[in-house]
């Protein structure tokens, strides 16, 4: 019984290579689809399959969250443009820019947990307010929580 190694690439896109920056991501993602909830609290969020949560990658849940929602720092730094997708255009890049939640001196959004980059699809707990935010990360740390991962599917996954 001959077993192959199979390599497995790192790619966060959808679609090439050079085709995985937020602008791509944003074309082919309906936000409105992916909010699940929102509230003054918490925004719970549908992360879509090969997104990291943030870092230095072309496309992050930080990037998306910071385009979706611009603190007033980002749209300060955009309002010296006369038209919307002027501004809008400078928004995209300023938040390509961003790598941490901290890079942001007014950003009030902070995921309450982290989900791997491979997971498929899960949902994150955004907080909007500082005490939402200590409320949802202490009851993720809780060591009597139990977390898992669920798989459901109607056909069969193929590799390759």
């Amino acid at each position: 019984n001959d077993k192959k190694d199979i390599e497995v690439l790192d790619s966060p896109c959808w679609g090439s290579p050079q085709e995985c920056d937020l602008l791509h991501f944003l074309s082919k993602h309906d936000h409105s689809k992916l909010v699940l909830h929102n509230d003054h609290n918490y925004l719970v969020v549908s992360k879509p399959p090969d997104l990291r949560m943030d870092g230095h990658h072309p496309s992050t849940v930080l990037k998306w969250l910071s385009y979706q929602y611009p603190t007033p720092f980002l749209l300060e730094k955009c309002s010296s443009k006369n038209n919307e997708i002027q501004k809008k255009m400078l928004l995209l890049q300023e938040v390509s820019k961003l790598e941490k939640h901290s890079h942001l001196p007014d950003n009030v959004l902070r995921p309450c947990h982290q989900l791997d980059y491979a997971t498929y699809f899960g949902s994150v707990v955004v907080g909007q307010i500082q005490t939402s935010r200590r409320g949802c990360w202490g009851f993720f740390c809780l060591t009597h929580n139990k977390k898992g991962l669920l798989g459901i599917g109607a056909r069969p996954c193929h590799v390759g």
